[in-house]
């Protein structure tokens, strides 16, 4: 038991379950399940606050926790699937150590994100897990609760969760091993574990608390998926599979879906009409497209349509907002923080470069 952790896993190098596990980095965000939109929460820090429309549960990114690890009900999109991935967010300042208890069962996996270095007291059941100081950035997941958590934090905390359902881990597990699992997936109980590839989830989380993510909830769904795959990854030691042993999309398969895209850019385009219009799974589909484009398909959609706000703002009767909503953007600010992180700069600045 390393650090007072259960489980710890050292990796050498990156692993992946075949070609399922979808890579993320700042500038470039894969997305996973879709047909499925976010439900009413969102975190209550202004920043996050001014991604999203609160009015449109489509673009709801966090979900506040009210009781220590504890994820919110049953949740829903307007069609009524349930959600698969979801991001929470524990904060809080205490003026002395506090003690805090998550009890019942909970199915989930799940990936903490620490946004503020804090010293923990974690117990499961009678038994001491970890007593440490976590530092901003450091992680730690966690299968299925089945006992009582208990947590004395000796200062003020913030860190951000990312749930996985079971039924997201089983399409993973089938995608990789060709079967699905006969009960319950239990990858492990507690896991600290050095992996660059779980380094890289964690800090597009930790993004979350300075407003540098861009996407909504396809970078949810993207998250989800991801991590899935990565802790199959992890607990059945599968090697590393690189970018060359990936196939690339068919050409009739590419020409397919980009011309889909290019017809739909004013609709709120998903990852499960791409790959079912292939023929192919969504893990299989994303992975070959990256292969093949250089670019995860949500990375794609969002060029192709910020190629087209260029196109339209070169009209000077199209407002800069109503650019914005006519390409399925949740706001103006949202629209415009994309806008610059791929041109470079703002639509206004581009606008008026085009007329000089």
């Amino acid at each position: 038991m390393a650090n007072g952790v259960a489980i710890r896993l050292q990796l050498c190098q990156p692993e992946v379950v075949n070609a399922q596990v979808l890579e993320f980095s700042n500038r470039s965000i894969g997305y996973s399940r879709t047909g499925q939109c976010a439900p009413n929460w969102y975190d209550t820090n202004p920043d996050i606050e001014a991604m999203v429309d609160h009015k449109d549960p489509a673009t709801m990114i966090v979900h506040q926790e009210v009781e220590w690890r504890e994820r919110p009900e049953r949740m829903e999109c307007p069609g009524g699937q349930p959600m698969r991935a979801l991001i929470t967010r524990w904060s809080g300042n205490i003026s002395e150590p506090t003690e805090y208890k998550a009890g019942g069962s909970d199915h989930s996996h799940v990936l903490t994100v620490v946004s503020k270095p804090v010293k923990v007291d974690l117990r499961i059941g009678a038994r001491l897990a970890s007593s440490r100081r976590w530092l901003r950035g450091q992680y730690l997941l966690n299968g299925p609760r089945d006992d009582t958590w208990t947590g004395l934090f000796h200062e003020d905390y913030d860190s951000f969760r990312l749930f996985v359902s079971q039924d997201l881990l089983a399409e993973c597990y089938e995608a990789a091993f060709g079967k699905t699992p006969s009960s319950q997936i239990t990858l492990f109980e507690v896991a600290d574990v050095e992996d660059p590839m779980l380094q890289s989830i964690a800090q597009a989380l930790k993004g979350l608390a300075k407003n540098e993510i861009v996407g909504g909830v396809p970078f949810v769904e993207a998250m989800g998926l991801s991590l899935a795959s990565r802790m199959l990854a992890i607990s059945h030691r599968q090697p590393d599979r690189s970018p060359a042993q990936i196939r690339r999309l068919a050409d009739w398969r590419l020409r397919r879906v980009t011309e889909y895209v290019d017809a739909n850019l004013t609709n709120s385009i998903q990852l499960a009409e791409l790959s079912s219009l292939v023929g192919l799974s969504r893990p299989y589909f994303s992975a070959q497209f990256r292969a093949t484009m250089g670019m995860p398909p949500h990375s794609y959609i969002l060029h192709r349509k910020i190629l087209r706000a260029q196109e339209l703002l070169l009209n000077p009767g199209h407002a800069v907002v109503d650019v914005a909503v006519l390409l399925g953007f949740s706001s103006q600010a949202h629209f415009t923080t994309t806008f610059k992180r791929i041109v470079g700069i703002s639509p206004e600045a581009w606008r008026k470069q085009q007329n000089q």
